[in-house]
């Protein structure tokens, strides 16, 4: 369910000066008291300067709740850019309670430069006491790097044993490859949201590994090796004997 946002009151000022190939002037644009979903975002301030067309945001804050992001970049008119964004401890249960069952704190950083038309960026997410819709799944950590037009994505869950691990061209068609591991994994989650956490219950061991285009998933190759696969059906349980091979192409 997307969040709502609501409310809001934008302050700002801005001057520029000079002709089209070399503006100059400099302001800020402020936002207080934006509502988004159940949280109020107290601050949203973006300081502005303009020099030779050269756009440059020094220090871009938004506020909530004694939590920060902080950012800062420049960008030019040919599409070259640095940019640079941190965050303080979110609490994710503060985003919206009433409709997203999840809690937790998380931290993001990134940071980047070079030009759009072949961009270079890196960043991490840490979370911890992650949970979701009453299921723990502890510490974990996301980390990219985007480079050379080509996109790689680390994810980890300590409670859960998740690894998983993703390479992509950014280029269309966006051939990529994941591999996904799963340690005694609970999928009572995705049950959940599905309305089935109530009658069925599965934990899985082993791993899975998919490759093919992004412009056509129908296509994709999928191949899996589970060594563990445990399903409660209302209290019937069934568990496998042996390694459980199994693809789609």
């Amino acid at each position: 369910m997307p969040l709502e946002i609501s409310g809001g009151l934008v302050n700002g000022n801005l001057e520029v000066h000079g002709d089209i190939t070399d503006m100059n002037g400099g302001g800020e644009i402020s936002v207080t008291d934006l509502m988004v979903g159940e949280r109020n975002i107290e601050l949203i301030s973006v300081p502005m300067e303009i020099r030779s067309n050269i756009l440059d945001i020094p220090n871009l804050v938004v506020s909530s709740l004694g939590e920060q992001i902080t950012a800062s970049g420049s960008f030019t008119p040919a599409g070259d850019y640095r940019l640079k964004m941190d965050s303080s401890l979110i609490d994710l249960s503060g985003l919206s309670p009433d409709t997203l069952a999840v809690s937790g704190t998380v931290q993001i950083s990134l940071s980047g430069s070079g030009n759009i038309d072949s961009p270079s960026l890196e960043g991490g997410v840490d979370l911890k006491d992650l949970e979701y819709e009453g299921q723990g799944f502890g510490a974990g950590v996301l980390d990219f790097t985007l480079k050379d037009e080509r996109l790689h994505v680390n994810v980890a869950l300590s409670d859960q044993f998740l690894i998983a691990t993703l390479d992509s061209s950014i280029q269309h068609p966006f051939p990529f490859s994941a591999i996904i591991q799963l340690g005694n994994m609970s999928l009572e989650p995705a049950l959940n949201l599905a309305g089935l956490g109530e009658k069925i219950d599965l934990n899985v061991a082993g791993s899975i590994d998919v490759y093919g285009e992004a412009a056509d998933p129908i296509n994709s190759t999928v191949e899996a090796v589970f060594q563990t696969v445990i399903l409660d059906i209302q209290g019937h349980r069934w568990r496998n004997d042996g390694t459980i091979e199994c693809g789609y192409n």
